[in-house]
């Protein structure tokens, strides 16, 4: 991923994950620095859930954040399991970001 960009990012779960527990206003999707500082938290409006991905919109403010390098991303979500209120989450992934010559935000003409 390039900083000032705006991608999407896709993440796969196990075809056998039951991805009816996960819905766009339960679902955290997080970025962090390589020593875990939180940097942004994507749910509702920013993230979709399609067949057995979450799909992650980042804009250009938020990528300029993203240290050069490289960042981790960890989903987390709640459900409700007999009753009971329950969190889960998927292990710690990492990301590449490179550098963009162009530092400035940028729009459409």
């Amino acid at each position: 991923m390039y900083k000032l960009t705006t991608p999407t990012l896709t993440f796969t779960f196990p075809e056998n994950f039951d991805m009816s527990v996960l819905t766009p206003t339960n679902t955290y999707v997080t970025f962090s620095t390589q020593n875990m500082k939180e940097i942004v938290t994507k749910t509702a409006n920013s993230i979709e859930i399609v067949g057995h991905s979450v799909k992650v919109f980042l804009n250009q403010e938020e990528t300029q954040t993203f240290p050069s390098g490289g960042i981790k991303a960890q989903i987390n979500w709640a459900f409700t399991e007999g009753g009971v209120t329950k969190r889960a989450c998927t292990n710690v992934m990492e990301i590449n970001v490179k550098d963009n010559l162009y530092k400035e935000i940028i729009g459409a003409s």
